[in-house]
């Protein structure tokens, strides 16, 4: 029996065999019929599970020049694992939020399903303390793979065009998402939906990340 194509994908694979078997799930994602879904912090996400509620893997396309970017510090309900195949990622950990009536952060919980996310803004304001920073990318220090506990508040940089194949797993649904937001940023009150992007660029971002891949 063939091997299917997702369950080739291990992010401690040597960096040209991924690339492979990434360029494979890619295509069966598409015969799939599967939607590329775009993200408040910057990305394109092909997910290569059923639904974003199971374990398993996803690819995240960078753009600056396609996305609009929200560049607040959060957290996620499941422990992530990530390789940067290309480009460059900067992971900003951020301490616990301070109450603080000038704080220049609004704590809001986000609440998601597969298809929409919706803001829930809190009635106070906060502030923040950096814990660390680090970089990661094929021709970092660090080197090109790092992990997210669940929980953990952070916010990314990132060179426009950088490609991520993530895993995620340790899947907690009951553990709130939280969003640092700007504390004068108009609460989103309604859902916003992240599956309503044109496909056609969507997937073209996607094809094209899988011909650099190839190429690098």
């Amino acid at each position: 029996m063939r091997e299917h194509p997702y369950s080739k994908l291990d992010l401690r694979l040597p960096r040209k065999e991924l690339i492979g078997h990434v360029s494979e799930a890619v295509e069966h994602a598409r015969t799939l019929g599967e939607p590329v879904k775009v993200y408040r912090f910057g990305f394109f996400r092909l997910q290569f599970t059923p639904t974003r509620l199971e374990p398993g893997h996803s690819l995240h396309v960078w753009s600056r020049d396609l996305l609009d970017r929200d560049e607040a510090p959060h957290n996620h309900n499941s422990y992530m694992r990530s390789r940067v195949l290309l480009g460059r990622i900067a992971n900003q950990f951020w301490k616990e939020p301070i109450t603080d009536e000038q704080g220049p952060w609004r704590p809001t919980e986000t609440i998601c399903t597969d298809t929409v996310c919706e803001d829930r803004p809190s009635d106070y304001r906060a502030s923040l303390e950096l814990e660390s920073e680090q970089v990661y990318g094929p021709n970092q220090l660090n080197g090109d793979y790092y992990e997210m506990p669940r929980g953990s508040l952070h916010s990314s940089e990132f060179d426009d065009g950088t490609v991520t194949l993530i895993h995620k797993a340790d899947i907690d649904p009951a553990a709130p998402i939280i969003n640092l937001l700007p504390h004068d940023q108009p609460p989103r009150l309604q859902a916003f939906d992240i599956t309503s992007f044109p496909q056609d660029i969507a997937w073209s971002a996607v094809d094209d990340a899988v011909r650099r891949l190839q190429a690098s």
